[in-house]
């Protein structure tokens, strides 16, 4: 079983999420309603993918996903940013350089899927 960290600041899109990757028993989901509680999540479960929101409070995603790339156990999990801008927005991209991946809100079930997929190498 794969633990997926959700970190979005937006209860709704925390439902959504949580809803679609709960359909599936090989994800076990964990949530976090801000940037510092993803973190903190992240360094005790270990997940095996986090899904972050770029803009959060406490800590945004850009600088969470640096802090886990920064830190020795958590520098390998693989990191997918959120998103309501598009990749080619420079303001909104530019500032997820160390972020594995980017997904643009609103999405699909499918497009998650298949972008965890990717990242997760299964």
């Amino acid at each position: 079983m794969k633990t997926i960290l959700v970190a979005d600041d937006q209860p709704m899109m925390r439902l959504i999420v949580t809803d679609m990757l709960e359909c599936y028993p090989e994800y076990r989901v964990r949530v976090a309603v801000n940037g510092s509680e993803a973190l903190a999540l992240a360094h005790r479960y270990h997940p095996d993918l986090v899904l972050l929101d770029v803009e959060m409070p406490k800590m945004t995603g850009p600088e969470v996903c640096a802090a886990l790339k920064a830190a020795p156990d958590t520098r390998d999990i693989p990191v997918l940013m959120m998103s309501g801008r598009e990749p080619g927005d420079v303001e909104g991209y530019a500032m997820m350089p160390s972020s594995d991946g980017f997904l643009a809100k609103p999405f699909t079930a499918n497009a998650l899927l298949e972008r965890m997929k990717e990242l997760l190498g299964e």
